[in-house]
């Protein structure tokens, strides 16, 4: 699909991820016609926040009216929405999934309409800092045509975007990627907060404390890249320091199982700044394998 007319915007779907692209395409100029929702309600506050918008009581409404009807349902809902809707073969299905793949859209592709994947690689916990988050994002793309890539790759650039064109069979790993990147980040400050719990500290007090540090990292990783932006005590091959932590957080064995398998990861990335040697990344690799052994000094390899 690459008319050169303006493309009538669906929205099916009206949660954060549909009201942060729904608001953002309509500041960069696309014509969001009408949008649905499991919730009418939902439906109805996203149109009335967007010029022109109206809430439609179903999904067949929506695709009637509109030339690209993007599905940011959940994942599990996808297929069945997608397969309760009459499509027409001068428009296009987008869902908004990390995870996936065209195939959820098998449907609207047998009734002859293009069908693609839209996926912003940014998190939503708030709509508001979603659409000021946008900017900047990486848009994962999928498309059954040309043209329809075409529509996607432009959009996303609208929203001020970078788009990545996937190749079929790699959306597994993309999303992995974003689930470590994302997902994962909460756990771990939420594992680094819980050890301030040890300390006496109020658990409220503890992420404040650290968040800095971690936006202070974010802004390294962005400035200077992997594996510049390594610090610490792996990068500094500091063995002594590694094997105090084992012992401080041989009680919490969760946390020492992460703190070791984030560590061993780490060495490869030490090694490759270069600020440790294979003897030192071995030794410290040895000390990470074997905690608790380490809590009584093993000595290092020759």
């Amino acid at each position: 699909m690459s008319t050169g007319k303006p493309v009538r915007v669906g929205i099916i779907g009206a949660g954060r991820t549909g009201s942060v692209l729904g608001r953002s395409l309509h500041a960069a100029g696309y014509p969001v016609a009408a949008i649905a929702s499991r919730s009418r309600s939902s439906a109805e506050s996203l149109a009335a926040s967007i010029l022109g918008a109206h809430s439609e009581s179903c999904s067949q409404e929506v695709a009637d009216q509109t030339d690209v009807v993007l599905l940011s349902v959940p994942d599990d809902a996808i297929a069945e929405v997608c397969n309760a809707i009459r499509w027409r073969n001068d428009q296009a299905a987008i869902h908004c999934s990390g995870a996936g793949s065209l195939d959820l859209l098998s449907h609207a592709a047998q009734c002859g309409a293009g069908i693609g994947t839209f996926h912003p690689l940014q998190t939503f916990a708030k709509v508001e800092q979603g659409i000021a988050n946008l900017p900047g994002s990486t848009f994962a793309i999928e498309a059954s045509s040309d043209g329809l890539r075409n529509t996607l790759v432009e959009m996303a650039r609208c929203l001020g975007g970078h788009p990545l064109v996937l190749n079929p069979g790699d959306k597994t790993l993309y999303h992995a990627s974003a689930v470590m990147i994302s997902n994962y980040f909460v756990s771990l400050a939420d594992a680094a907060s819980s050890l301030w719990s040890q300390l006496g500290v109020d658990p409220a007090q503890s992420l404040p404390a650290l968040l800095p540090l971690a936006r202070g990292t974010l802004a390294n990783l962005e400035s200077a890249g992997l594996p510049a932006a390594l610090t610490g005590p792996i990068a500094r091959g500091d063995i002594g320091t590694i094997r105090d932590h084992l012992a401080a957080l041989a009680s919490l064995p969760g946390v020492l199982n992460l703190y070791c398998s984030l560590g061993l990861r780490t060495v490869s990335i030490a090694l490759k700044q270069g600020g440790i040697d294979q003897r030192t990344a071995e030794q410290i690799r040895n000390v990470l394998s074997c905690p608790a052994e380490s809590r009584g000094h093993v000595e290092e390899s020759p």
